[in-house]
């Protein structure tokens, strides 16, 4: 992977969004306030549409009513953009939660702590359901200043996700300092979450502080030049920051380079300089404050999927969901660099959908489970692949499938919530259905159903089933029977012989041992006919079936007369049912020569 700069980096040292966006890409009933330099109105890239700008939000000077950027100030900006820029409108960048919307706060330029505290519980009555927060105290103070700790406090208590960057005070590459995490992303309150910065190739930002307060890291820029250091230890010649957002339009913000801003850059570098209005876009965005907005776009695509999680149950996710990476020792799921590791976007979204579908590799004929646990909606759609069926679950977080034939086949899941549907990703699995033949009428028949054969006359039986390794017939019911049975891998055969005139049914039980299945079983059940055989159709029933009769003798010459033909209506159906009860699938009606098969009596 190479950047415009001349960078390269690790393949998949990324969050794996447009994964996520298989998923869902927001909602807009999700608002994250971003609490910083503040956001431009009407941006082409975040129109108002997507904004929630109120009256008293601006917190810094004489207009409160417009939380804007001033001057180069284009911190909010980029901070915004990197969670909910516009997608696929053809021009800048893609937020990471697209559809969900921005409640813009601009804090005051001296951070007076009482101030920044009002903001925070501005954001909280005002219905934000994350606060995006890239700013800090240089201060390890973890008390530093109580109205905001207790401004936070405020916030989760009314079941607000709090999101911090860490800090970029550490220098590790030349000085070895592992810095310190600022106040108040060190307030080290349970739910609060705490960002560090990786870098492009999974590594450690030089700059991201080492702490046991680091809860998680996300991609940003790799590290600062000497230049920002100087005259003392740090950075790394040829690096600054990469990252790209949006800018404020035309002149000012961070596209051209201000002549006050870290260098390199170069004082006046338009970056991009093509494209769609490419003076509203930056590529020189970076630090922590890069990575604390990632969090806060996952954690409201996490939302979108299941808006009734806690802030606890948000932490949870991207903590447990993220990827161990750097090359770190993790103790109990965290390391102190990386916290419990780089942000997975596509694993968190799955995990807040209730995890994706979980079963077993095969659908076996005994009837397989799947299921999706903690299911965050009650109106699902299970859906399968070639070779099976849904006999029960729809709407329900567990559904039970069948094989129809050997292959291969999936399984999948759509939920549907306010924001859509979910499509789950489908679990991939194999069919195993072990299939009989019934040889001597040219006619297959599905196991568990009844199969006819005349007295004195042997009839063979054909299994097949590529995945059996073996095949065991064993005789459950009936007298008078002569029978034999013969197997090899993947195919069986049984010959059975009704010696007695009294004999009128013999029920066989087929035991198959697969590897995706262990051993599983079917029935065959043989009714004896005297003049005539039968097809049925269709078969298994619905509303009604037709017998289709066959002289006996011509049936064994496997030539075709003339059919007569009986339908048998629904209340047919019915009255069967209360004759023969509600248990039975199959049944045998004896009528004067001839013997019908009715299915799902």
């Amino acid at each position: 992977m190479t950047f415009t700069d001349g960078h390269s980096g690790t393949n998949d040292a990324d969050i794996d969004a447009p994964e996520a966006w298989e998923l869902t890409t927001g909602c807009s009933d999700i608002v994250i306030a971003v609490l910083d330099q503040g956001v431009t109105s009407n941006h082409p890239d975040l129109p108002n549409s997507r904004q929630v700008r109120l009256d008293e939000s601006n917190f810094n000077d004489i207009n409160p009513n417009d939380p804007s950027p001033t001057g180069n100030g284009n911190h909010g900006n980029a901070c915004a953009g990197v969670i909910a820029a516009t997608m696929n409108n053809n021009q800048g960048i893609a937020g990471i939660a697209p559809e969900c919307r921005i409640m813009p706060i601009r804090l005051p330029d001296n951070f007076d702590p009482d101030v920044v505290a009002d903001a925070i519980e501005f954001a909280v009555n005002n219905g934000a359901n994350i606060l995006s927060n890239s700013w800090g105290y240089l201060t390890a103070d973890q008390n530093a200043h109580p109205v905001i700790v207790t401004a936070i406090n405020y916030a989760l208590n009314n079941n607000r996700v709090v999101i911090f960057s860490a800090g970029n005070n550490a220098r590790h590459y030349s000085c070895n300092d592992n810095g310190f995490v600022a106040f108040p992303a060190n307030v080290n309150i349970p739910g609060v979450i705490t960002v560090g910065a990786s870098d492009r190739n999974d590594n450690q930002a030089d700059y991201s502080p080492t702490s046991s307060l680091i809860d998680i890291v996300a991609p940003s820029h790799k590290a600062y030049p000497p230049e920002a250091y100087s005259p003392y230890c740090g950075g790394i010649s040829g690096e600054t920051f990469e990252m790209w957002s949006i800018d404020i339009p035309d002149n000012t913000g961070y596209n051209p380079w201000p002549a006050d801003g870290t260098h390199p850059p170069t004082t006046g570098e338009i970056l991009p300089n093509t494209g769609t209005n490419y003076r509203s876009y930056t590529g020189r965005f970076g630090g922590t404050s890069h990575s604390s907005p990632v969090v806060a776009g996952v954690a409201a695509l996490i939302l979108s999927v299941n808006p009734d999680l806690s802030y606890i149950d948000v932490f949870n996710i991207l903590t447990s969901t993220a990827d161990k990476v750097g090359g770190f020792t993790y103790s109990n799921g965290r390391c102190n660099q990386m916290g419990y590791g780089r942000v997975n976007a596509y694993d968190a979204v799955l995990e807040a959908a209730g995890g994706g579908i979980s079963g077993p590799s095969s659908i076996c004929i005994t009837g397989s489970i799947f299921s999706i646990d903690n299911i965050p909606v009650d109106s699902i759609v299970w859906s399968c692949g070639p070779y099976a069926y849904i006999s029960s679950g729809q709407n329900t977080p567990q559904c039970t499938i069948y094989p129809t034939a050997n292959g291969g086949s999936w399984v999948g899941a759509t939920l549907y919530t306010d924001c859509g549907e979910i499509d789950l990703p489908h679990l991939t699995v194999a069919a195993v259905y072990p299939s009989g033949t019934w040889e001597q009428y040219s006619q297959s028949h599905p196991l568990n159903t009844v199969n006819f054969v005349q007295q004195d006359s042997w009839v063979n039986v054909a299994v097949s089933c590529p995945q059996a390794s073996s095949f065991n017939w064993q005789l459950q019911s009936g007298s008078g029977i002569s029978w034999n049975q013969s197997s090899s891998y993947g195919y069986s055969t049984m010959n059975l012989l009704m010696t007695s005139a009294s004999s009128s049914s013999a029920t066989f039980r087929l035991y198959s041992t697969t590897s995706a299945c262990g051993t599983v079983n079917t029935t065959y059940t043989f009714v004896k006919s005297y003049m005539y055989a039968f097809t049925m159709a269709p078969n298994p029933a619905s509303n009604e079936i037709t017998v289709t009769r066959v002289d006996k003798n011509q049936a064994n010459s496997k030539a075709v007369l003339s059919p007569r033909k009986e339908k048998f209506k629904e209340k047919e159906f019915n009255r069967l049912r209360n004759v023969f009860g509600s248990n039975h699938t199959t049944k045998r009606i004896a009528l004067p020569g001839r013997a019908i098969l009715f299915t799902h009596l």
